[in-house]
């Protein structure tokens, strides 16, 4: 029989104490960034649609419209084609004026018409929006084109 000393327990206590600690703090951070992502997925920042304008054999023409629906800071656009599954960054441009990146208010609005290139026989055009809502970055998507 092993009789187990005042200070073995002591240690056994603060390792055990750590540990659970730990544990705690870790499992905290992950329950707080799983409600962050459901919260994102059910309260999007904005609701967006596009329709296709026109297609060349190299560009689509896109018009995007919708709205802001949270208060968060407007950080960058982007634009993709996508083959089947594979996504492909590609160019864009707003047609009749420069896109200035200006932080838009919580509403409805028309964001134009933007030009996509290359296509490299893309069936999909995607563009997505990312803000910064309190700190945390959240990426939505504004236009998903078949073309």
């Amino acid at each position: 029989m092993m009789v187990k000393t005042l200070r073995d327990v002591r240690w056994t206590i603060a390792t055990t104490l750590a540990i659970g600690i730990f544990l705690s703090s870790s499992a905290t951070d992950y329950a707080l960034s799983v409600y962050k992502d459901w919260y994102d997925d059910t309260h999007p920042v904005v609701r967006m649609t596009g329709t296709l304008v026109n297609r060349t054999s190299s560009t689509a023409t896109v018009h995007i419209k919708g709205a802001k629906l949270r208060a968060c800071r407007f950080v960058s656009l982007h634009a993709y084609t996508r083959k089947k599954e594979v996504m492909t960054d590609a160019y864009k441009e707003r047609l009749g004026r420069i896109e200035d990146g200006a932080n838009r208010q919580v509403g409805q609005h028309d964001l134009g018409n933007w030009v996509i290139w290359p296509l490299d026989d893309a069936d999909t055009v995607v563009m997505t929006v990312m803000h910064d809502c309190a700190g945390r970055l959240v990426s939505a998507h504004i236009a998903e084109v078949a073309i």
